[in-house]
């Protein structure tokens, strides 16, 4: 990300309305660990965060 997009994004977030946030609360995410083998065959699996 170089300076123009970051410009860009943080301006476009200063100038909406903060109801727009408010209507997210709704959703709520929850991390938990979970483990997925995404490496080939004979390597360990992998841990990490996953959500619900």
């Amino acid at each position: 990300m170089n300076r123009r997009h970051f410009l860009a994004s943080v301006s476009a977030t200063a100038i909406m309305p903060m109801r727009t946030f408010a209507a997210q609360d709704a959703l709520r995410l929850k991390a938990e660990m979970v483990t997925q083998q995404i490496l080939p065959d004979g390597d360990g699996a992998t841990s990490m965060l996953g959500c619900c």
